[in-house]
Parts: C-alpha cells; structure tokens; sequence
C-alpha cells in the first residue's frame, strides 16, 4: 500500500525583481516507511491534517480564487489609475510595487505607516532584493484594499513621488 504526499514549497527570497518559484513535488510512499517517517521526525496529527487538506474537496478553491484576484484587481486598478507601476501577480497574497525615487523602502514604509494608517511591509526585509520595492497584502476585504490603495496613491501625489 502507498500513500501520495503533495508538498509545495516557495522561495523566500523571491524578490519581485526574479519571478516566484514553485516547487511542486509529488512523493509516493510506502506506508510502512511513512509511518517510521511520522514516528521519527514529523508530528503525526500535522501530516493526517495536511493529507486530508491535500485529497479532501477542492470545490471551494475557484471562489477562493475569484475572491483574492478581485482584491487583485481592485488595488492594482488603483495604482494603475495614481501612474504607480505594479505587476498584478497571477497567484499570490500581495503586490509588488517600486519605492518611488531614491528613498529606502523601510524609511518609505515608516512614513506611509505614519501619514496614512496603510501597513505595507518594506521588500528589504525579504532580503537584497527587495530593496527599492514594498509589498501590499491582499488578505484583507476588497473595500478596504481599495481605500488603502487610494490612501497610497493620494499620499504619493501629495509628496511629488508620481
């Protein structure tokens, strides 16, 4: 008997300078070297959560989709509509958009945080490349994603940045 396990990985230093990576491996695995596997190094209840979430219903998944490339949509219109350049990602959770001028992106961050009440996080902390870019999240409600783009984009034309 064999049981098949789906893992995905991302790399963390992506940066939106490089495209993202995804790996995606597939293993089959003998049952019996699964469980000395979940015996000695993976917690058993984590591994059965993460099989049934991997061979369980997907039918949820296309709304899911449709909801965050909205949200996609919405704050990416925005910007578009301020002159921001931002590529809309075809699968992720956020945006990359560039630091405009010669600012670093944690003191260009710092500031929009301060003047605006829009948390956006800076790409340096995603390491070099990152640098000259900050990172919108997509997890939140179309209406409020819209309103901070908005805050973005008039704090932007308010400073002479685009």
């Amino acid at each position: 008997m064999n049981t098949i396990i789906d893992a995905e990985t991302c790399a963390v230093d992506e940066g939106p300078r490089r495209k993202p990576v995804t790996l995606q491996l597939t293993f089959v695995i003998p049952v019996t070297v699964l469980s000395l596997l979940v015996l000695g190094a993976i917690f058993a209840p984590l591994l059965a959560a993460a099989e049934t979430a991997m061979l369980g219903d997907q039918s949820w998944l296309n709304e899911r989709n449709r909801i965050y490339q909205a949200r996609r949509d919405a704050v990416v219109d925005v910007l578009h509509a301020a002159r921001l350049r931002a590529e809309p990602p075809q699968a992720a959770l956020y945006i990359w958009a560039p630091v405009p001028g010669s600012e670093g992106s944690m003191d260009f961050c710092a500031k929009m945080l301060e003047d605006t009440a829009v948390s956006t996080t800076p790409g340096v902390v995603f390491g070099a490349h990152g640098e000259g870019y900050f990172r919108i999240s997509l997890v939140g409600e179309e209406e409020r994603l819209r309103e901070g783009a908005s805050r973005i984009s008039e704090w932007m034309q308010k400073r002479g940045l685009i």
